[in-house]
């Protein structure tokens, strides 16, 4: 008995809605046939995909010039332009051989902020500026100082290749150059561009 009142109910329910939707009247057969079934656009979102985790700094030293991986040496670290360590050298721990005379000084990322190094009558300073996300300085400055005077670079760099560590291996160069003559107190600007490559050895 249940049953069939809950049926009874249910049919009720339905003829009423029905009823209600036509207006009392029923449906023509014309309105059958142009009756449409509304539908909605179903929203995709696409799973993004992880990225691929980076290579990790191995030292504290490496990662202060920026290389990852365990790096043995880099030939020549910079622009023999202004001849600051030629060639780059680490121990199996990832400590910096550091050559007689040189200092740094890191930011509070860790990464270079300002390198020194002199040797008979003649010091240089590199100012590090700007950093890419990668670690890899974009902009520094050069003071370069001997006998006959004083010479500074501004430079910016762009990266163009890389090897399988993430460490780049070839860039371009842009720099401005200033050198002042102390015997004369003139002064001679000149302007460039080059393209940078370096060989880096791992353990």
């Amino acid at each position: 008995m249940k049953a069939i009142t809950t049926s009874i109910f249910t049919f009720l329910t339905v003829c009423t809605l029905s009823t209600a939707c036509n207006n009392g009247n029923p449906p023509t057969s014309t309105e059958k046939a142009n009756d449409t079934v509304a539908t909605t656009d179903t929203i995709v979102t696409p799973i993004e995909e992880p990225e691929a985790e980076k290579p990790a700094y191995t030292s504290d030293d490496r990662k202060a010039f920026g290389l990852k991986g365990n790096v043995k040496d880099v030939t020549p670290y910079a622009s023999a332009e202004w001849n600051i360590l030629e060639k780059l050298k680490f121990d199996e721990q990832g400590n910096w051989k550091k050559p007689g005379g040189t200092t740094k000084v890191l930011n509070t990322d860790g990464f270079l902020k300002t390198l020194s190094t002199s040797g008979g009558d003649q010091s240089i300073k590199v100012t590090y500026t700007d950093y890419d996300e990668n670690g890899n300085p974009t902009k520094l400055t050069v003071k370069a100082e001997d006998s006959f005077g004083e010479t500074t670079y501004k430079e910016t760099y762009t990266y163009t290749e890389f090897d399988a560590e993430g460490n780049w291996t070839k860039c371009t160069v842009k720099f401005s150059r200033t050198f002042l003559n102390w015997d004369t107190d003139a002064e001679e600007k000149t302007q460039g561009k080059a393209t940078l490559k370096r060989t880096i050895h791992y353990y």
